[in-house]
């Protein structure tokens, strides 16, 4: 302060400091350094202080310098600061971080301005060496730090806002003085190192305890106070508060959570201050338009999208070289290797999203999209939640998958039929993007090509083994859930045991919160993936038994409600999703689908090679015991679906696809240890051999997939006469018994405004026994021929107004139509239908939905958000200057 020119009369203010201060005041004042030395209150504010003092001020003053105690002013900053304020009102500096020994000077900020949450933006980049780029001009407000004031603004204006004691004053009084009329404008030339020391919590306040709560509640107050209803906007404010907890907390941030909830709290418990600061703003006539002043509408949605698009680069694209190296500088030539390493992921997933839409040609049009495992979807998001919510009979809770379903209606803008095309048109993209992330840490950079290998191969292995061809929801998640799973399990395993503990728990958590989806698909792996998570606890003799912990019973604890039901229909574990209409999909002898057993078996005697190959390239113990695993696995997917399991009185076969598939990765996870170029030399080019094999396997199903031979994924419309499906419609709700006397037994369904849909295969139509005797009885009648006079009492008695039969002969036909109570037939595509007299309708006793329960859907998204928070990474706290020293006792209000 002694060095700047011109030397100011100085006025320091003591708000109640109890360290120090006092003492170094007066040692200033003996000295000359400080003019007048004055005390304050601790409960003052900043604009308290300057008020007291520039009241007793003589009339010859014209400019009012403000200063706060953690500040270095340059020697020249108060020149320059006259300099720039000739014709100016409020002109702002340029503050700089703290001196550090042999570092350049780098920016903090150069004037502020407000985002429509409240957060503080800058025009700069914080932490960018200062070379003098920056020029002046206009800004919404600034720091009061090193902040120019001419007294005629400062009187005019009434100084800053008592309503906003310590943070955000700086930035209202610019705002208000632009709508007063007056210039507030930028000067980088005047350079003043600023500590932060509020913000930072170096300085112990008595107006902010927590600088992070009381920086977010008067952020908050200034929007709102600035805009034109002030309780609508307090409203607004206080719900993205929540939203931004929510993120803080899955940051692993609970105390600046709880600010944020506090902060949102006191906004609307003082509701008094931020209408006394709205008179304040609107006192001064709005004669300046601020707007190009503020951030744009959607800015800081796109800064978080930019973020988000950064964060999926790094994981999805090579890594790439930061720096450049002394050989490419001083050499004309250029190496355009790296160039075309860098494009190729793009490309190539631009090349795999288009193969999808040629593979999936036949997935766009009318109608509703079904296949052999998929059920139509409901008509509306309600219909979802409400196929989610609606408990079978016997079972504590729905499946889980239903919840995924209803939740990922959202991506469809509310319609659950276009999420299913969605899942269905980029189950292969999706699942090569997750198996991106096991292959980064699989093989090391400069990889690429191996890598989007390995990628291209493990997609397409849903198409090979029949998960797109059926459309099963569980196949289409264990081909995401499965690499991602492997991926966290790697980073268990090479834990750093130096880490803080909550850090070690974030692979933990990821694995957990993969392997509950890879169960919600096919409960029974979660056997096999607990048996990896007993592998990844262990490491170098010691069990890390809270990562353990986590990895059982996070999923226990997310599906318990589902699982515990399981226990009378144990069968159900060994079933993917609606086990029932799947089971039409699964055949003993061929359990991979509908792909023709000579591309499955080429494609597995490949898979089986190129993961054999590796293996001898690299046998080490750990290696066999993986391809133990896979071979256990694959054995299982081949031998368990020709068992057939009774569930909820049919007849069902185990899901082949999740066995495989794991079976598949786990292979794939053997290969690239030969597909690692530092690892290859001249002696030993056999290695290559594994590359081939898989480039192979890939060509083979690329061309299995973009044909789409056989696919029974398809848009269709009800085989039903559209008279049956307008009664279902109608408010008499009637169904309609479905019976296909051409298989060997006949089987048959029900068919209403609400069946078949998501959900309706996990339990029995029918819950009630006597009831489903009753309909398995007119069945059995209509498939034998032997109906009789009861026929159509039955069927009344049930809220059956038609029925329809398929695969019988003329015979059958004739003798079902002689039944009396029953309409004349109408044929129609190889099926006879027929209404039964009467008016029949769906009364509620004899609605046969199961109850709808929440709370178990509850406790799952509960585990769920409980397992990301662990598993996310730990917001970054917010950092002081470097040489910043803790001074014990220091309270002020700067």
């Amino acid at each position: 302060m002694a060095r700047l020119d011109p030397r100011p009369a100085i006025i320091a203010v003591d708000n109640g400091s109890t360290d120090a201060s006092a003492s170094l005041l007066a040692k200033a004042l003996d000295e000359g350094l400080v003019s007048e030395c004055r005390q304050g209150r601790a409960q003052d504010g900043f604009g308290d202080a300057v008020r007291a003092v520039e009241s007793g001020l003589d009339e010859s003053v014209t400019w009012l310098w403000l200063l706060h105690d953690d500040v270095e002013p340059r020697p020249d900053a108060l020149a320059e600061l006259l300099r720039q304020g000739e014709g100016c009102d409020i002109v702002v500096p340029k503050l700089l971080e703290p001196r550090r020994r042999n570092h350049a000077n780098r920016i903090g900020e150069l004037g502020q301005t407000i985002a429509g949450s409240g957060a503080r933006v800058l025009d700069v980049e914080t932490g960018d060496v200062d070379q003098h780029q920056l020029a002046s001009g206009e800004v919404l407000g600034g720091s009061t730090a090193g902040l120019l004031v001419s007294r005629d603004a400062w009187r005019e204006l009434g100084g800053t806002s008592p309503e906003l004691p310590l943070f955000r004053d700086g930035l209202d009084l610019g705002w208000r003085a632009h709508e007063a009329g007056l210039r507030v404008v930028t000067c980088p030339a005047a350079g003043i190192h600023h500590r932060w020391a509020g913000r930072t919590g170096q300085r112990e306040a008595a107006l902010a305890p927590r600088p992070d709560r009381t920086d977010r509640l008067l952020g908050m107050r200034t929007v709102a106070a600035h805009s034109q209803h002030p309780t609508l906007t307090s409203l607004r404010l206080a719900l993205t508060a929540v939203v931004f907890a929510l993120g803080h907390l899955l940051g692993k941030a609970p105390g600046r959570s709880l600010d944020e909830l506090a902060a949102a709290w006191e906004l609307l418990t003082t509701r008094s201050l931020t209408a006394a600061l709205h008179r304040r703003v609107a006192y001064t006539t709005s004669r300046a338009d601020t707007t190009h002043l503020r951030p744009p509408r959607g800015r800081m949605l796109r800064l978080r999208a930019d973020q988000f698009a950064s964060w999926v680069s790094d994981r999805v694209l090579p890594e790439r070289e930061a720096d450049t190296s002394i050989d490419e500088l001083t050499t004309d030539r250029v190496d355009g290797r790296r160039a075309r390493r860098s494009l190729l992921v793009p490309v190539a997933m631009t090349l795999v999203l288009l193969a999808a839409l040629v593979a999936g040609r036949r997935l766009f049009g009318f109608g509703t999209l079904t296949g052999p495992a998929l059920a139509p979807a409901p008509a509306t998001l309600s219909g979802a939640l409400d196929a989610w919510l609606r408990t079978p009979d016997g079972q504590l809770a729905n499946a889980p998958w239903l919840g995924l379903g209803a939740l990922g209606s959202l991506v469809g803008l509310g319609r659950p039929g276009w999420f299913v095309l969605l899942a269905q048109l980029l189950a292969v993209p999706v699942a090569m993007l997750a198996g991106t992330a096991l292959w980064h840490r699989l093989l090391p950079p400069r990889t690429t090509a191996a890598r989007l290998l390995l990628s291209l191969v493990w997609g397409l292995s849903l198409p090979l083994l029949g998960v797109t061809g059926s459309g099963s929801p569980g196949g289409a998640l264990l081909g995401v859930a499965l690499p991602l799973a492997a991926a966290a399990w790697l980073d268990w395993v090479r834990r750093d045991e130096d880490d803080a503990a909550v850090e070690k728990l974030r692979a933990p958590a990821r694995y957990a919160l993969w392997s509950t989806l890879a169960a919600v698909a096919l409960p029974a792996l979660l056997l096999p993936l607990w048996g990896f998570a007993l592998a990844g606890a262990m490491r170098r003799g010691s069990l890390h038994v809270p990562g353990l912990a986590v990895a059982v019973f996070g999923p226990l604890l997310a599906l318990a409600p589902w699982l515990v039901g399981l226990v009378r229909t144990p069968s159900r574990l060994l079933t993917g999703p609606d086990p029932l209409l799947a089971a039409r999909a699964v055949h003993a002898s061929t359990p991979w689908g509908n792909t023709p057993w000579w591309l499955f078996s080429v494609g597995a005697a490949l898979l089986w090679l190129a993961g054999c190959w590796a293996l001898v390239v690299d046998p080490r113990t750990r290696r066999l015991a993986l391809a133990g695993a896979a071979l256990t696995a694959w054995v299982l997917g081949l031998v368990l679906p020709r068992l057939a399991l009774p569930l909820h009185g049919g007849t069902v076969r185990a899901d082949a696809s999740g066995w495989l598939l794991l079976a598949a990765l786990v292979l794939l996870a053997l290969c690239p240890a030969a597909l690692n170029p530092s690892a290859l030399n001249p002696g030993r080019l056999l290695r290559r051999a594994t590359g081939i094999l898989l480039a192979l396997l890939a060509a083979g199903q690329l061309g299995w997939w973009l044909g789409a031979a056989g696919a029974p994924v398809h848009r269709t419309r009800t085989e039903l006469p559209a008279s049956v499906v307008a009664v279902e419609q109608s408010n008499r709700a009637t169904r309609t018994l479905l019976v296909d006397a051409g298989s060997i037994p006949a089987r048959w369904s029900l068919h209403a405004r609400d069946l078949p849909r998501w959900g309706s295969a996990e339990g029995d139509q029918v819950p009630d026994p006597a009831l489903r005797q009753q309909a398995q009885a007119l069945a059995a009648a209509m498939a034998s021929g032997t109906a009789g006079e009861d026929l159509a009492d039955g069927a009344r008695a049930l809220g059956i107004g038609h029925l329809w039969l398929r695969g019988g002969d003329d015979g059958l036909v004739s003798a079902v139509s002689d039944t009396p109570g029953l309409g004349p037939a109408e044929a129609r595509e190889g099926a006879t239908t027929w209404t039964v007299t009467g008016l029949v309708t769906r009364t509620p006793d004899r609605e046969w939905a199961g109850p709808r329960r929440g709370w178990p859907a509850g406790l799952g998204i509960l585990a769920l958000l409980v397992l990301a928070v662990l598993a996310a990474p730990t917001t970054a706290a917010a950092e002081g200057p470097r040489r910043a020293a803790a001074q014990p006792g220091r309270r002020s209000n700067r």
